[in-house]
């Protein structure tokens, strides 16, 4: 008979995993109640919340080509150029190993931590701080290339409508670029998405 292994201690950067399913005897653990027992129904479950909108696998590859590439292919003609053909080359390479590296171990902690999202993940690990550190740098993130996009459009469409550019600015803007970003999937691009992958090639 083997000897019984000592218990592996818990790591002091990863909280335990806790339950996600849904219905059952869920107990409650709020300090209204002492351990109260909720029951969610079928019928309510179905009518309560929606069915998740989910894309087909091109329309998520698309979305994926599209986050991927965002506004860093205006400078990667640049980059290759002072960098030369080799380097340049290279280090695309290496950023892809890295990226795919960091998402992996994301995704294995998200798993074991139960986090469905970079901001609760942040926040499991880290505190409030990282949950106020990933919103902050995922809006710096998302403003700079926001700005790249509206200078590019401003310049592009001026030059070949050969209309003033502040206006094709707020025309686009308006009616193109604000209707898509009020969308609250992001399965609803995926044909927006496609249009943009044809596009960059």
């Amino acid at each position: 008979m083997a000897p019984p292994q000592a218990p592996v201690p818990p790591s002091p950067f990863l909280a335990p995993r806790r339950s996600s399913s849904y219905g059952g005897n869920t107990p409650d653990k709020s300090p209204h109640s002492k351990n109260k027992k909720i029951t969610i129904s079928s019928d309510t479950f179905n009518t309560k919340i929606k069915p998740e909108h989910k894309s087909s696998a091109l329309g998520c590859t698309a979305n994926l080509i599209t986050a991927i590439v965002g506004a860093g292919i205006i400078g990667i003609p640049y980059a290759m150029r002072e960098t030369g053909l080799l380097a340049g080359w290279f280090l695309i390479l290496l950023s892809a190993i890295l990226g795919s590296k960091s998402l992996r171990l994301l995704l294995e902690t998200a798993k074991h931590v139960d986090a469905t999202s970079y901001e609760t993940l942040a926040e499991t690990v880290f505190g409030k701080i990282g949950w106020v550190g990933s919103n902050a740098m995922m809006l710096m993130m998302s403003w700079g290339p926001m700005m790249s996009y509206l200078m590019l459009v401003k310049d592009t469409l001026g030059t070949v409508l050969d209309y003033d550019p502040a206006n094709c600015l707020i025309f686009s803007s308006l009616f193109i670029i604000l209707p898509l970003s009020l969308q609250r999937d992001m399965a609803d691009l995926a044909k927006t998405s496609r249009i943009s992958v044809l596009l960059n090639i």
